[in-house]
């Protein structure tokens, strides 16, 4: 589980997950910044689409990319189309939804 800002890109590097694609994850989990195709495929676990959007680099992580999600995002941060939704909208990211390291994700460089 992710218990600050600094972990985001070092738990998705455990993963193998393409440093090009860190920011984005931040910006959407931090300020509910929607991403590109892939990641927004991945997010609303729409398999069909993850797979027809991915770089080659992204398609050989497709477990990984759900295994980081499952067990790192915040649970209301991923899943379908309506979490996707509610996080981008701000009604999943809440104090109660969220951990403390994505409200205050504006002080640190990880969102940026």
């Amino acid at each position: 589980m992710i218990n600050s800002l600094a972990d985001i890109g070092r738990r998705m590097s455990e993963y193998q997950l393409p440093a090009y694609m860190h920011g984005s994850v931040a910006r959407y989990l931090c300020h509910g910044i929607r991403p590109g195709g892939f990641l927004t495929a991945v997010i609303t676990n729409d398999l069909r689409e993850a797979v027809s959007s991915a770089d080659d680099e992204n398609l050989t992580m497709l477990v990984s990319w759900v295994q980081w999600f499952y067990n790192e995002a915040p649970a209301l941060s991923w899943g379908s189309e309506e979490a996707m939704d509610a996080w981008v909208s701000g009604e999943g990211r809440g104090p109660e939804a969220s951990p403390a390291a994505f409200r205050s994700c504006l002080l640190d460089s990880a969102c940026d």
